[in-house]
Order: C-alpha cells, then structure tokens, then sequence
C-alpha cells in the first residue's frame, strides 16, 4: 500500500467560514415557544376554572328548575283538593229578610247569583293553572345529558392538544436543523 516515502497530496478543505449571529431565527423560536407555552397555560386555566363554574352553574340552574315545578305541582294539587272539599260540603241556604218597604226603581231588576257554580270555579282554576303549566313548558331548560354532538375530526383526537403538538414539533424541527448546522469542535 503505502509506503513511507510516497508523496500523498490530501486535499484539505478550508474550514467553513464562520456562521454570524442569526438574531431573527432566536426571536421567532423565543416567539413560537412562548404562543405554545402560553396555549398550555390558558388550556389549564379553562379546564382547571371556567369549566367547574359553569358545570356548577347549570346544576344551579338545574335545580332551581326542578323546585319550581315541584311547587306548581303541589299548588295544584292543594288547589284540586280545595275545590273537592268544598264541593263534598253541602251548600246551606241563607234566608234573607225581604224589605217590607222596597224602593220603586224605573229599572227592572235582575236576579243574578252572587256565587258561581263549582264547575264554573274549577274550569276558571283548571285554566289559569294550565297557563301557568304551558308558560313553563315554554321557558327553555337544560337538560342532563344534552349537549353538543360529539361527531367531527376535532372532538375525536382533540384539536387543541393538536395545534399544541404541531406547535412543538415544529420548534423540534427548527432545533433540529440549528443543532446540525453547528461545526463541532
């Protein structure tokens, strides 16, 4: 092979010349670390207090809901029971003294019933409850279990962890290529 005599020309390649300082690519990375550091934080604020408030805010709602319709129900049902007490009771004629001396009137005058019948009473009461029945029916409630479809690209692998992980892997990518183009020494 070789021997110690024989004149080997090696072919030595200037060092590179040497990099100069890449401000830009430092403040666009301290840029890009600081947006995927600061998606952390507001992702743990929002699951850590928004979230619980609300939650807690529709079993308020909830349950102030259910209290009011209970008590409709019981208003209705101590109302039904009034109305068959009182139509058990026998009604007991008041006799009442006829003037001896009427008044003479140019008007004729009319018998009307200073009480209404029953029926007429429960059918006024049936009615205005009904009112009030259909009024909250009308009135918008949360329900358990009811919420958004869970159907779409975004709530099977969840976006926001996605656009976070795009995030870092593209600062991996830029760390990547600095490290490379550093000459050892």
């Amino acid at each position: 092979m070789f021997e110690q005599g024989d004149d080997i020309e090696m072919d030595m390649a200037a060092p590179p010349p040497p990099e100069q300082s890449n401000r830009t690519f430092g403040i666009i990375a301290g840029l890009l670390a600081a947006v995927v550091f600061l998606s952390i934080v507001c992702m743990a604020l929002y699951a850590l207090v928004y979230l619980p408030r609300q939650k807690a805010g529709q079993s308020a709602q909830q349950a102030t809901i259910e209290a009011q319709n209970a008590l409709i129900a019981r208003a209705m049902t101590q109302t039904m029971q009034a109305f068959a007490a009182g139509a058990q009771a026998s009604p007991t004629s008041v006799a009442t003294s006829v003037p001896t001396h009427p008044l003479a009137s140019p008007t004729p005058l009319l018998a009307v019933a200073s009480q209404p019948p029953v029926n007429a009473a429960m059918t006024a009461t049936w009615s205005a409850l009904n009112t009030q029945v259909a009024v909250g029916l009308l009135t918008p409630t949360a329900t358990q279990g009811a919420g958004m479809p869970t159907s779409g690209f975004a709530d099977d692998v969840g976006l926001p962890g996605l656009v976070v992980m795009a995030f870092a892997l593209i600062i991996v990518i830029l760390l990547a290529r600095r490290l490379r183009a550093v000459p050892t020494q």
